[in-house]
């Protein structure tokens, strides 16, 4: 297909979408009735493309490859197509197709395997009906890598042809649309999101260089662009990267993203997450809501709406949202621990602990999960049960900050003394002064001895590094004395949250 008719469709298709509204889903209501009901066939999952290359270096493209295909059955409007993070968690089998279709609530399932050598591609795909499991069509491809691009589409239209599905307006335009042309640029862009999906700081710097070797090589690589946004603003929230500043620069990428491409999901939540590190709220919104609008399904953009949802105390909607985010990636621990992070803050307390229960099971090992529950059970005043969680914690990551954290709850449960906690902060804040400490995390528990002055010092210092989390203390009750104190109150001003609180007021 010409590239500038598919653009062009894909440009009506946008602008009828952006006249008609957003395209809102509600999350599915779960059927309690005792009688079986077959799963949606139209809810698809690409599990983890195997990697059958004489090189395991090559596992990259495999990965690349089941990414590429959820991408573009993304775009098809009548397919849910679940999110990669959740069907990453089956790579490397060892489960019945029946299991992970009743695991993950699809009814269509899509596995297959991936050869490359030299300048050859083999590629064998099979698509099973979950309910009977019977297989709907399967084919072994052998093409050149060139062919990469057109074999993706012809994959896509066959699933929708197989599940009876028509494309309808401009998405046989928008799944034939390539970023890019040239093969060199999408291997280092693959080779990128390998290294992005692995969250560490060096994975992401590495990422960063893939992603702008790819764009050397073509300057209109709109994805590899929102690649770099992206590695930028999970390198913001690290205690070596300053926020604000990272931030910004991932605002410049997702920009040079949306000009080459206007209709790119993935920039739009780009700069959204951008907008709200500079405390621009109301624009973060829309450019949260602009991508949902054009990619419903998308993941990402649901579970970070969700978190500025909760950052203005709109937590029914927040809670909303991230449901949205679960049923596209059911499996995504860092999703359900985001939910118990809403629950908390919007005081469901017992959801939050039975949430964070379900948050562990898919993986026990996650710090951030233990601490939540710890969090929770310090609200409730249960410290036995918030030192076990905090005690699991610094087994994990024995980090200064989870060390004095322990010895605040071993205090609450008299095996600590105060003194001893004081001192322990203490450390903390000479530590600071050789090494980046959270000025936020000071600030905490500082109000955990009430020591009233050196928190509001270090709430003007998370303030002055634009710390997203400084929304949140309006919620949290270790912050409720200091909630009217007017260098509190300067504060939420000067963020702009207090306009737009009382505008929620008056809705």
């Amino acid at each position: 297909m010409n590239q500038t008719v598919a653009l062009t469709d894909r440009k009506e298709l946008g602008l009828k979408s952006w006249l008609s509204g957003p395209k809102r889903r509600e999350p599915k209501v779960e059927d309690v009735s005792e009688k079986p009901v077959n799963l949606d066939s139209h809810r698809v999952a690409v599990l983890p493309f195997a990697n059958m290359s004489p090189d395991p270096n090559d596992e990259y493209f495999a990965d690349g490859m089941t990414e590429e295909l959820i991408s573009v059955l993304s775009n098809i409007g009548e397919l849910d197509v679940i999110s990669r993070t959740s069907a990453t968690k089956f790579k490397g089998g060892g489960r019945t197709i029946g299991e992970i279709a009743h695991e993950l609530n699809v009814g269509t399932v899509l596995e297959g395997s991936v050869r490359k050598w030299e300048d050859s591609l083999r590629i064998a795909i099979q698509l099973i009906d979950a309910n009977s499991d019977k297989h709907l069509w399967s084919q072994t491809y052998n093409r050149k890598l060139r062919d990469i691009f057109s074999l993706q589409t012809e994959i896509a239209e066959r699933v929708a042809d197989n599940l009876k599905i028509k494309l309808v307006g401009g998405e046989s335009a928008v799944i034939t649309d390539r970023q890019t042309g040239n093969i060199d640029a999408y291997n280092l862009y693959l080779q990128g999101r390998y290294h992005w999906n692995r969250r560490t700081q060096s994975s992401l710097e590495r990422a960063i260089e893939f992603f702008q070797k790819a764009i050397d090589i073509d300057p209109n690589y709109a994805l590899a662009y929102s690649g770099i946004a992206d590695s930028y603003l999970v390198l913001a929230i690290r205690p070596t990267y300053p926020t604000l500043a990272t931030s910004q620069k991932a605002k410049q990428y997702a920009l040079r993203a949306l000009k080459i491409n206007s209709l790119l999901p993935e920039g739009h939540t780009s700069l959204a997450l951008s907008l709200e590190y500079a405390w621009d709220w109301t624009g973060a919104e829309k450019e949260f809501q602009r991508a949902i609008q054009l990619k419903p399904n998308y993941s990402t953009a649901h579970h970070w709406y969700a978190l500025l949802l909760k950052h203005l105390g709109r937590f029914d909607e927040a809670i909303q949202e991230i449901k949205l985010a679960e049923e596209a990636d059911p499996l995504s621990h860092m999703i359900a621990t985001a939910m118990v992070s809403l629950l908390s803050d919007a005081k469901r307390y017992d959801e939050a602990i039975e949430r964070a229960r379900r948050s562990l099971e898919l993986e026990p090992n996650f710090t951030l999960a233990h601490e939540n529950l710890a969090d929770v059970y310090l609200r409730l005043k249960m410290y036995d049960e918030a030192l076990a969680q905090t005690q699991i914690v610094v087994n994990l990551d024995p980090d200064d900050f989870y060390k004095t954290l322990l010895i605040f709850f071993q205090m609450k449960v008299g095996q600590k003394s105060m003194a001893e906690v004081k001192v322990a902060i203490d450390h903390l804040v000479e530590l600071s002064k050789t090494q980046y400490v959270s000025p936020r995390i000071l600030a905490w528990f500082h109000t955990l001895v009430h020591d009233e002055d050196p928190m509001f010092n270090c709430l003007k210092r998370a303030f002055e590094e634009h710390d997203m989390q400084l929304a949140n203390f309006r919620f949290n009750p270790d912050f409720e004395p200091y909630l009217n104190d007017a260098r509190f109150t300067n504060l939420i001003q000067k963020m702009g949250l207090d306009q737009l609180s009382h505008a929620t007021e008056r809705s």
